[in-house]
């Protein structure tokens, strides 16, 4: 079922390249502020709003994916479940810490304290606040890092599959495993990198 193969690997593409975007450009944030919602997920929104929407598309991607390679896929939830540890664990442990340390804030200002001094252990100066940041974006970055391993060791294995087919060794040179092709400017690219 190969174009059913090709279409989940680009669909999982797109889906890292929608992760890079919504990181880089906060969209979370952005459209969790459409969704209304009081107590504890107040200050998580884009939760209830981003997973069932991210659910579905994967697990539509992984089962099209499962009959050709289960290792990947099981590497891909694995992976899945550090990051999600993080941007949805940890955020909102950290996003009640903040509320709590706001409402701390506020209670202290009304009462004359300076709440704008160095020492101010409120807000995101709060420690903990800061800890669980770099704990959340840790554990984000680990599971970009199994990803990663995943599909490069998928990549080898296709590689290597493909090199035994043609009875070559295999290479981890990009320009090397691109199919030979009879454009001027690949052979030239192909020369200069030996």
């Amino acid at each position: 079922d190969q174009p059913t193969q090709r279409l989940a690997w680009r669909l999982l593409a797109l889906g890292f390249v929608f992760l890079s975007m919504d990181e880089a450009c906060r969209l979370h944030e952005r459209i969790g502020g459409l969704v209304s919602i009081g107590g504890t997920f107040e200050h998580a929104r884009w939760i209830l709003l981003w997973l069932p929407l991210a659910a579905i598309p994967a697990s539509v991607i992984f089962w099209k994916l499962w009959r050709a390679s289960p290792q990947v896929v099981v590497g891909l939830i694995l992976g899945a479940g550090v990051f999600l540890s993080g941007a949805v664990g940890v955020e909102t442990f950290n996003g009640v810490n903040r509320m709590k340390s706001e409402v701390a804030a506020t209670h202290l200002a009304d009462s004359g304290v300076d709440t704008g001094k160095p020492h101010d252990r409120t807000g995101k100066q709060n420690m903990r606040y800061v800890a669980g940041t770099a704990v959340e974006e840790c554990l984000e970055m680990f599971g970009v890092v199994v990803w990663y391993g995943v599909l490069f060791g998928a990549y080898r294995k296709a590689q290597s599959a493909e090199a035994a087919v043609r009875n070559e060794p295999p290479s981890l040179d990009p320009i090397h495993t691109i199919r030979p092709s009879t454009d001027p400017a690949m052979t030239d690219l192909r020369r200069a990198s030996v």
